[in-house]
């Protein structure tokens, strides 16, 4: 659980996403979009 969205999308707006490879940027963009659509919820990211 990201616990402060806000706060996190504020760190990943930092990043400079030209500087990274195309399939990270892709990841990049769609955790951006993930956390301004849901600033006020929570989000959970499972992986393995």
């Amino acid at each position: 659980m990201i616990p402060d969205n806000k706060k996190a999308l504020e760190q990943f707006e930092t990043i400079d996403i030209k500087l990274l490879d195309n399939v990270t940027q892709k990841i990049m963009m769609k955790l951006i979009k993930l956390l301004k659509d849901n600033l006020d919820g929570e989000i959970f990211i499972e992986y393995s």
